[in-house]
Formats: C-alpha cells, structure tokens, sequence
C-alpha cells in the first residue's frame, strides 16, 4: 500500500488540480486507485472532476468542499479562500467504494443507502469494511450515522465530517468522479490489505462558562 498527499492554492481551478495531481502521482510512483478530494467552494467543480477523469478515469473519487483552506502534513494551506487537496491511495490488494446517495426528507434512508452502495461498489458484499469515510452536507449528521450504523452495525470505525464553504452561505457541495450534489452524503468503504488501526483527537477544551442553547438563527 501507497499513500501520498498534495495540494495546491492556485486559484485557476484546471491549473491546481494538473499541478497536484503530477505531485501526488509523482510520490505514489503510478496513478491514484483510490483519491479523496477536498477543496475550496470557490473552485469550479464540474471543470475539476472533468480535468480529473482526463488525468485518472477509473479513479474511485470521495470529495467534498472544506471551509477557506485545507489541512495535511504538512500544514495549513490556503491563498485568499482557495486550496486543493488530494490524498491518495494504491492498494491492488485491497477493495474500495463509494456510495452517494440524495439526503432529501430522510437523512437516516440516504445514511444507509450511500454505505449499502459503497460496499456493493466495492465488491465486498456481505462484508462489514475496516474503515467507512463520510462526508455529507451540514445538518442531519447524527440520521446519517444512524442509518450507516442500520447496515454495518455499530463496531466498524467512521471517519470523516461534513461539507463546508468559506461563509457558510450554502455552497457547499459533495461528489464522486461523475456526480455533484449539494444536499447528499459521500461514504467510502474501504477494505484495505493492511490491519487498520486508528486514534482520535478533539481540540475541544472545556472552561467554567456553560450554557444552554434553546434558539439559534442562523444556524452557527
């Protein structure tokens, strides 16, 4: 297995996704099988996945767009709003896919039909994964969870978070290589050849000040 990141914070959408994606191929030594996506709102998404299926078109893509830059190892990245970021994976051992699916009225139905899709995508059916990714639209995260949780269970790992764009206005968008989505969940079930092992840390600091929330317009 292969892992590699790259990024890019020029504006031109074409020109940052060539310049990354020669990066990230550069370090795996071969194209991408499995490439996660993150990038600014203001990037031109369509133009993006259309530049991506000329560089990788059987690539398996999860994408979403962050909040004014981007985060990896090597730091925070982001030019007046703008950044780009690949992370991807060359595992021929192991199996992965993504599922999308329309959150709509039942947030908890779209949770359930994304990993369902995801898992048959992988051709794993049958098989709980190692590791789920999701990304979905801010607001029902915990019925999404549920429904995921209602066809993989409770013991299997999600990783992940929710959609954004730089003022939370709403043009926050989610994809795969041949959809867009602005209301949806993207998941990935990924069964790596490797044993997976995970930790999680929150900045999350607690303080005497405490309080409890009955109203909030707009949401925050």
């Amino acid at each position: 297995m292969k892992i590699a990141v790259a990024e890019s914070v020029v504006q031109d959408t074409r020109q940052a996704v060539l310049e990354s994606f020669a990066d990230l191929r550069r370090q795996l030594g071969s194209p991408p099988q499995y490439l996660w996506v993150t990038c600014s709102a203001l990037y031109d998404i369509p133009l993006l996945l259309a530049t991506l299926r000329e560089l990788a078109p059987s690539v398996i893509l999860h994408g979403g767009t962050s909040c004014q830059g981007i985060m990896d190892n090597k730091g925070y990245h982001s030019r007046e709003g703008y950044a780009l970021g690949l992370w991807g994976l060359v595992d021929p051992e192991g199996s992965y896919g993504v599922g999308m699916a329309e959150i709509g009225s039942n947030p908890r139905a779209a949770g359930a039909a994304a990993i369902q899709q995801a898992i048959e995508r992988s051709g794993r059916t049958g098989e709980p994964p190692q590791l789920v990714w999701l990304g979905s639209a801010p607001g029902n995260e915990e019925e999404i969870l549920e429904g995921m949780e209602d066809v993989i269970g409770d013991r299997v790992p999600i990783a992940g978070g929710t959609s954004a764009d730089n003022d939370v206005s709403g043009h926050w968008k989610q994809f795969t290589l041949d959809q867009v989505g602005h209301h949806s969940v993207v998941v990935t079930a990924m069964y790596p050849s490797v044993q997976t092992h995970f930790s999680f840390h929150s900045a999350f600091s607690p303080t005497a000040i405490q309080g409890t929330v009955t109203r909030c317009s707009p949401r925050v």
